[in-house]
């Protein structure tokens, strides 16, 4: 559990310095699988 919940952090992450790049698209839907893996984490 705790693993997959920093895997969706360092997801977030990552693709949160890539916003400055312009792909907002690709970023939000990155950011919503990072926090649907975090969630699953707990179910």
């Amino acid at each position: 559990g705790v693993l997959t919940v920093t895997a969706g952090d360092l997801i977030r992450i990552a693709f949160d310095r890539d916003s400055s790049n312009g792909n907002d698209t690709n970023t939000d839907a990155m950011y919503l699988f990072g926090i649907r893996l975090s969630y699953t984490a707990f179910l």
